[in-house]
């Protein structure tokens, strides 16, 4: 989004846009030592749950918690979460074997105590069985349906596309494999960040001025299979 309005404005030509998380090299934070601590003991706080995963107004609740109310709200089962797991799982795992994606990665060397590695491929999909999820305990609550097998991994990533204008593509050579027909943004309450998606898509469509059936793929950030789940049916 940032890269786009940047290009309308004139303010860049070409541009990199891109991200990254690694969630393995989260450090540990202590609270108290800025200006040092003198005596008595400190906690040390997981920076990964503190700026990650707990819910900024209500310490220590995880967004998983949140996650398992909406999917009550939905009425989405266990069993068709985890479904909607292993097809998940099934795809990537098809997609990493065929070299689908193999275009599109950079190759990584990692340097580790068995020398240096290089990663070339997506690694999490050929990690998880997908005979063992249904049998996974539920995250985050006792009677839950969420689990670690129908949410996110702990993984680390990152992604980049060069972007420009189609004037300036033209002008440089350059292949245009894709364009940018509108964006939007959404929030509202934290708590139901699970259906934020929604909205956004929506206003996305309106200000490219299309309607849900144009639309060949949806790629939705499945933080949680609820997520996805919940764009699936109120888009349908």
């Amino acid at each position: 989004i940032l890269a786009h309005d940047a290009l309308a404005a004139g303010s860049v030509d070409v541009v990199v846009a891109g991200g990254m998380e690694s969630m393995s090299g989260a450090p540990y934070l202590l609270a108290k030592h800025r200006a040092g601590a003198r005596i008595g003991h400190d906690t040390a706080f997981d920076h990964m749950y503190l700026d990650g995963l707990e819910d900024a107004y209500e310490p220590g609740r995880l967004m998983g918690s949140f996650a398992e109310e909406t999917a009550r709200a939905y009425q989405f089962t266990r069993e068709a979460m985890d479904d909607y797991a292993i097809t998940s799982l099934t795809r990537a795992r098809k997609a990493v074997e065929s070299g689908a994606f193999a275009r599109e990665i950079v190759p990584v060397e990692v340097a580790s105590r068995k020398g240096v590695e290089t990663v070339a491929a997506d690694e999490q999909p050929l990690k998880a069985d997908p005979a063992k999820i249904p049998t996974l305990r539920p995250a985050f609550a006792k009677d839950g349906a969420i689990t670690a097998a129908n949410a996110s991994s702990i993984s680390d990533g990152a992604a980049a596309l060069v972007m420009t204008r189609a004037s300036v593509a033209e002008r440089l050579g350059m292949t245009v494999i894709a364009r940018v027909a509108g964006h939007a943004a959404h929030a509202h309450e934290p708590g139901l960040f699970t259906t934020a998606p929604v909205p956004a898509m929506q206003k996305a469509l309106a200000r490219a001025g299309w309607s849900v059936a144009e639309v060949d793929l949806f790629e939705v950030n499945e933080a949680f299979a609820v997520v996805a789940m919940i764009a699936e049916k109120e888009l349908s």
